[in-house]
């Protein structure tokens, strides 16, 4: 949960630093850096996949796949319900 509240954060406030409040452009300046941490712990998170016991198998799977839709809804969701909110 931490990761995804993070990288909405980093989205609006990079928006509201932006003096014309281009969307595309705040996406292309912070777009991979909430890629970049976002998948680097999913897969750390996705490497308990591997293990023997269930219990953290399930885990890497949850906490994967989490991460992963918290990083969709950053990057497709939030930018529509801030260009919806700019008009």
């Amino acid at each position: 949960m931490g990761i995804g509240i993070d990288d909405g954060i980093h989205i609006v406030h990079r928006w509201r630093e932006e003096s014309s409040q281009d969307l595309t452009a705040v996406l292309r300046q912070i777009g991979r850096a909430i890629v970049l941490t976002s998948l680097t712990t999913s897969i750390g998170f996705g490497s308990l996949i591997s293990s023997h016991y269930p219990g953290l198998r399930s885990i890497g799977w949850v906490t994967g796949l989490g991460i992963l839709t918290c990083l969709l809804a950053a990057l497709i969701l939030l930018p529509a319900v801030l260009a919806w909110r700019e008009q």
